[in-house]
């Protein structure tokens, strides 16, 4: 996806277009921290988001937000656009992502605000690998839910409520089998 979009898509269009400037990414792998990876790793996205919704956030509210509120403001926004992508993928409302942004992603940058040591270059990349593996497994068993089950049924509580949760943690009832004696 990374270079598909962000290196290839990106270089074609700007290459028709003629457009001079081909800084759509820097060394994000080389990131000390996750606000230095969201700053890197998607220019465009990121300065679209700076300067159309972080600093009209804090100058348009006249103080009612800070810095804090306008980077929740950013993360919110950021979240259920990829969210939305992700329903448009996937074709239903599933919002872990959403958590994982709100959650994790906020705290992890408030964490390294003020450490630029290699160790996080290190925690930063064990956190992506295992946010991604987390993501890929709970997709996953949601879709598998939905759809690999048959006896799922839609209707419009359960486009937005987990069909995993049911499915896969809620315990079914046990065969009759499993009660039988063994004498």
């Amino acid at each position: 996806a990374f270079f598909g979009v962000l290196h290839s898509w990106f270089n074609l269009w700007a290459e028709l277009l003629r457009y001079a400037d081909r800084e759509f990414y820097t060394d994000w792998w080389n990131a000390r921290s996750f606000g230095a990876y969201y700053r890197k790793w998607n220019i465009v996205v990121h300065e679209w988001l700076y300067y159309y919704l972080y600093l009209d956030t804090i100058r348009f509210s006249k103080g009612r937000f800070g810095k804090g509120g306008a980077t929740t403001m950013v993360f919110v926004v950021s979240a259920l656009f990829h969210e939305w992508i992700i329903f448009g993928a996937i074709r239903f409302w599933y919002p872990v992502l959403l958590l994982m942004f709100g959650g994790p992603g906020v705290i992890f940058m408030q964490l390294q605000k003020k450490s630029e040591a290699r160790f996080f270059n290190i925690f930063m990349w064990m956190m992506l690998s295992v946010g991604m593996g987390l993501l890929l497994v709970l997709y996953s068993r949601e879709w598998y839910a939905r759809f690999g089950d048959h006896n799922y049924q839609f209707n419009d509580v359960t486009f937005a409520a987990p069909g995993s949760f049911s499915h896969f943690v809620v315990p079914q009832s046990l065969p009759s089998s499993f009660y039988a004696s063994p004498l």
